[in-house]
């Protein structure tokens, strides 16, 4: 892994968990629940009822459906890009700016 790839992981990882974090809190807030926040953690007090309810789903998948949109995001962007990827079947050669030949196999 290079350098630089490195230090992106080591910036958007805690980038990531503090939004999954913050996105439980404001899913227990949103609903009336008692939420304090901590980096790695959202304590809230909920009732019984509350937790066995739809109250307690969404405030449980807050938190991972952040993290999906965020993961998913750069692939729905990239799909709605009028440019191929580099390195694509439909990318144009780097130095002449022909289309690259198909491939039979």
């Amino acid at each position: 892994m290079a350098f630089s790839t490195r230090v992106i992981f080591a910036v958007a990882l805690p980038g990531m968990i503090l939004i999954h974090e913050i996105c439980h809190y404001a899913a227990a807030r949103i609903l009336g629940m008692e939420a304090h926040l901590s980096y790695a953690a959202v304590h809230f007090t909920m009732t019984r009822d509350q937790y066995a309810g739809w109250e307690g789903l969404i405030v449980s998948v807050a938190g991972p459906l952040i993290n999906f949109v965020l993961a998913a995001s750069p692939s729905v962007a990239n799909l709605s890009s009028p440019h191929p990827a580099p390195g694509s079947q439909n990318s144009p050669h780097p130095q002449t700016g022909q289309p690259a030949p198909l491939s039979n196999g």
